[in-house]
């Protein structure tokens, strides 16, 4: 492990990572990791791997909840199909198809088996913790705090207000200006348990319905066409991270988001790359 893949671990995590960075390349047979995505390119960009499953998100058999089969929810719809793991799996994850390029490249998704971070997380057996990519804190999303991230997603001050409703009263979750780093975009490896405890809360809670009612009831509407045509995929999001931040768990980040990604002027770019429009990112 490289001094500076090391920087990407908190205090914490770091100690874990290093407390199992010696042992054996772990047995994936009991993984299975859905990379969801929205085209080939997406996908050509990682290598097969048996725990590896390659999702079209349009493809997603939502069966009961089939109405939210749609771009508009992003990759949460995937937490309400229930087939997208096979039965025997012990451990699960949910990570987008870009990772590979999305991020700095320390830990590759289809590196999985050789993560000191994997290693950590099978040799301990402990079902209390949780890989992602990068980590944020959820406080940071919301109307309260200096640099939020929906005002920086051209949300006005009326809409956060909104949201901030929606969020922490009609869905009860909590927020704290000092509230723990959680994982970011829906980025999820962990034991299975952990897994379902989360599916729980989001189907329980009719996570998506709500958004929904919200988003039909409100005027969301920024003018900015990769906001509107995905607000309630941005609010899901921070649903995620707001519950993650209320568990009791260890998160170990694994990578840190590309300096690129962000850039509004490359999102037209990397759009028309996912169409096959362009040769390159």
């Amino acid at each position: 492990m490289t001094r500076k893949e090391l920087r990407i671990y908190e205090t914490e995590a770091r100690r874990f990572v290093n407390k199992y960075r010696d042992e054996e390349t772990p047995d994936t047979s009991k993984v299975q990791i859905a990379v969801l995505g929205h085209s080939e390119k997406q996908f050509s960009t990682i290598k097969d791997r048996p725990y590896l499953k390659k999702v079209y998100l349009d493809d997603l058999d939502l069966g009961e909840y089939h109405e939210f089969q749609s771009n508009v929810y992003g990759e949460s719809r995937a937490f309400l199909c229930d087939n997208l793991f096979d039965s025997s799996t012990e451990y699960v994850g949910v990570v987008t198809a870009s990772w590979n390029i999305k991020y700095q490249g320390f830990n590759p998704i289809d590196e999985f088996h050789n993560w000191h971070a994997s290693k950590a997380l099978f040799t301990s057996r402990r079902e209390d913790v949780l890989l992602c990519a990068n980590m944020f804190r959820a406080s940071q999303w919301l109307l309260k705090n200096k640099g939020s991230v929906f005002k920086a997603i051209y949300f006005s001050k009326r809409q956060r207000k909104g949201i901030e409703k929606v969020l922490l009263n009609d869905l009860n979750l909590k927020v704290h200006p000092d509230s723990p780093k959680v994982a970011a975009s829906n980025q999820i490896i962990c034991h299975k348990t952990l897994y379902n405890r989360y599916i729980k809360f989001f189907r329980d809670n009719e996570v998506l319905s709500i958004l929904r009612h919200f988003c039909n009831t409100n005027d969301m509407t920024t003018g900015v066409d990769w906001v509107d045509q995905r607000t309630a995929a941005y609010m899901a999001e921070c649903v995620t991270m707001l519950w993650l931040a209320q568990q009791d768990i260890l998160t170990v980040p694994t990578e840190r988001l590309g300096s690129h990604w962000l850039k509004n002027s490359n999102r037209s770019k990397r759009a028309a790359w996912y169409e096959g429009k362009n040769n390159g990112l």
